[in-house]
């Protein structure tokens, strides 16, 4: 994700001074700012972007209200994979399931399900608590799916031949 604009927002004078450079934002050397959140929206005609709403020290203007726009933010999906990949019956065969496997698999089932050829994925290895009984619980090893919020959501009942089960694919921007 990418922060393209933060700007004070006491008065409509003083947002165009910092968008000028009158008033620059407080950044930290490393380009980051002290930001204290209060609240967030998303932008539904412009999937993929979310505005922070919360407050800055500014040096000259004091503590202000700032916005901060957050572009290109990524969706995060969760495929919980299979140890051995099944055949067309749900039948595990003696093939392990590996990264191209699974990556391969994927791809193929966004871009036939959604039209969405970006997608990156990697192995991860992360835990499980909930409820779903299918699922095991502890760690096991997942793929990590990465694709744009611009893109259509996944349908959350998916399955393959490499995975399982697919979780995050209806969350929205602002749970992410």
């Amino acid at each position: 994700s990418m922060i393209t604009e933060a700007a004070p927002m006491r008065s409509s004078m003083q947002m165009a001074g910092a968008r000028n450079g009158t008033h620059p934002l407080p950044l930290d050397q490393n380009g980051s700012m002290m930001f204290y959140w209060i609240d967030v929206a998303d932008i539904a005609s412009k999937p993929g972007v979310v505005c922070l709403f919360g407050k800055v020290q500014h040096p000259v203007l004091g503590l202000v209200s700032c916005c901060v726009r957050v572009k290109n933010v990524q969706r995060q999906l969760y495929a919980a994979l299979r140890d051995y990949e099944v055949d067309q019956d749900g039948n595990a065969t003696d093939h392990a399931v590996g990264h191209v496997d699974v990556h391969r698999e994927l791809s193929a089932l966004f871009l036939r399900s959604c039209k969405v050829s970006n997608v990156q994925s990697k192995v991860v290895q992360r835990k499980y608590a909930f409820e779903r009984g299918d699922v095991p619980q502890g760690e096991g090893r997942y793929a990590k799916i990465v694709y744009p919020y611009s893109e259509p959501a996944l349908r959350s009942d998916q399955g393959g031949r490499t995975f399982s089960h697919i979780f995050g694919s209806q969350q929205s921007i602002i749970e992410r």
